[in-house]
């Protein structure tokens, strides 16, 4: 058999009998809709994400970074991508064996029942109309450019800023955002509940409430940075509408950041399953088959590969929940031959964060061989790492922690909004949430000892070229928000705030 000799009849026969196979495990898909592109076609949906979506220069340099790559075999082509749309898009490298084809189709199955099943593609996402979103925001992008009373240079940092900042946002899934009247009536409804039953035990001076800022706004510290800036930034009607374009495709590629270990170890799965269970394969199907595997779940020596690691906490799962040993047994009291409710369970109700911190138990670490390091040193020649954490009774905690900053939203610093100070000078002051790790502030990353010395020698820190990616962030802001920004944040342990002017200069100085 000419493994690359296949037919679209080929395809549909193997089709068919991998959505039987899938249906016969439990999954519930949508209905997928398989094309097969070229070369170039692959490298363009790799670089936009959906068939047809609004240009920007960063879709453009993806698309030329990933050719230049391939040119020179340093990476692979995606066999496939996949959009959650309803019915599910598959697009398809169109130089794939049969064998491999099979594979694929395989995890597309497992893709689409992720996307029809999970609740933040179910709660986030319209698939039914994402094609159609797509297309609109196209359409409105290209009138707005076409527009002569619009200035270009102003709709592309437009669209610079929101796309710097459409992952600056809440975490909290299901959280609706309110106006700022709906807030105000909550907040007093709240303090009307107060009971006071007990305020002839305080001390005089805790028995009066504060006063409530109701004009303040935000009048809660706001998370959704983008529509903030949105909602109130001194901005045209048709720069409003940019941001919330991009803020709406942000809702849209939110569940796959917060779910890719899951969504890629679900589909990794699922497609091993199937494809052992596919009756009257050919023997050399299988052979081509391992050879892929192995590269698709390949471990990573520095960083997460979220198809081994996803995979591997599947497999654990139904291991544990189907064959219970030991304290699984014991300790739990599970009687065994729940694996498949237990991960449909998982799939429908975890994001990678929580599936990572519930699942990924001491014995899989050590199992895995999975550690923690940091930077150590730099000198001319090298940089160097130390191993922090290996898997002991000691490690394990430390080594599952690091594992969460490096998904879902944590891939990502938490900015919120604390105050506007919109009836006054519009300062906007921000708050990093800090969970341990610094901001990337400067080029290179300086001690808390450097800085002081810095600060003491010149009394201030400024400079683009010794600033990095923070920034650059603050200056998007600014593009949008017009006035000084104020950023409050801890590094090294100390207060530090970063202060950006209108015209993008940036200082900075310890203390709040």
């Amino acid at each position: 058999m000419a493994l690359h000799d296949w037919s679209i009849a080929e395809l549909e026969h193997w089709e068919r009998q991998i959505r039987e196979v899938a249906e016969s495990f439990g999954l519930t898909p949508y209905p997928v809709d398989f094309r097969h592109y070229d070369f170039e076609q692959m490298l363009d949906i790799h670089a936009y994400h959906m068939p047809f979506r609004y240009g920007h220069w960063s879709f453009g340099k993806a698309y030329d970074v990933q050719k230049t790559l391939k040119h020179f075999e340093l990476t692979s082509l995606a066999y496939e991508m996949v959009a959650n749309t309803n019915p599910a898009q598959a697009f398809c490298w169109r130089d794939n064996s049969l064998p491999l084809h099979v594979l694929v189709m395989a995890h597309v199955y497992g893709h689409s029942d992720f996307f029809a099943n999970n609740t933040w593609f179910r709660t986030l996402t319209n698939a039914a109309g994402a094609l159609d979103m797509f297309n609109a925001h196209n359409d409105e992008i290209a009138y707005y450019r076409e527009d002569p009373s619009i200035p270009a240079e102003r709709l592309e940092h437009l669209l610079d800023a929101g796309h710097a900042l459409m992952f600056h946002r809440s975490r909290v899934l299901g959280r609706k955002r309110e106006t700022q009247r709906q807030q105000r009536e909550r907040v007093i409804a709240a303090r009307r509940a107060e009971s006071g039953e007990w305020d002839h035990l305080k001390p005089r001076s805790e028995r009066q409430k504060p006063r409530l800022e109701l004009d303040r706004i935000p009048l809660e510290p706001d998370e959704d940075l983008l529509r903030f800036l949105a909602e109130y930034a001194p901005l045209q009607d048709w720069e409003r509408r940019v941001l919330e374009i991009v803020a709406a495709e942000s809702d849209y590629f939110t569940p796959n950041i917060m779910t890719k270990v899951m969504n890629e170890g679900w589909s990794t799965y699922w497609h091993d399953r199937i494809f052992h269970a596919l009756p009257d394969r050919p023997p050399e199907f299988d052979v081509e088959y391992a050879h892929k595997m192995s590269g698709v779940v390949l471990p990573n020596p520095t960083s997460i590969n979220p198809y081994h690691l996803g995979w591997a906490i599947w497999k654990d799962i139904y291991r544990r929940w189907e064959r219970p040993e030991g304290d699984d047994r014991d300790a739990w009291g599970r009687p065994g031959g729940d694996g498949i409710d237990k991960l449909f369970e998982v799939r429908d109700t975890e994001h990678d964060a929580s599936f990572i911190g519930n699942y990924l138990t001491d014995q899989l670490i050590a199992e895995l061989k999975l550690f923690r390091y940091r930077w150590a040193a730099e000198t001319d020649d090298e940089t160097l790492y130390r191993v922090a954490d290996v898997p002991d009774p000691e490690g394990y905690e430390p080594i599952r922690q690091a594992a969460i900053l490096q998904v879902a939203g944590n891939r990502f610093p938490m900015l919120r909004v604390l105050n506007a100070n919109y009836y006054r000078d519009r300062t906007l002051e921000l708050e990093h949430v800090h969970d341990g790790r610094n901001l990337k502030i400067f080029e290179p990353e300086l001690p808390l000892r450097d800085l002081r010395a810095i600060l003491d020698e010149r009394g201030d820190f400024s400079g683009e070229a010794e600033l990095s990616d923070t920034g650059e962030v603050l200056r998007h802001i600014v593009t949008i928000w017009k006035n000084p920004i104020i950023l409050q944040t801890v590094y090294d342990g100390a207060p530090l705030t970063l202060r950006c002017r209108r015209d993008g200069q940036i200082s900075v100085r310890l203390g709040a």
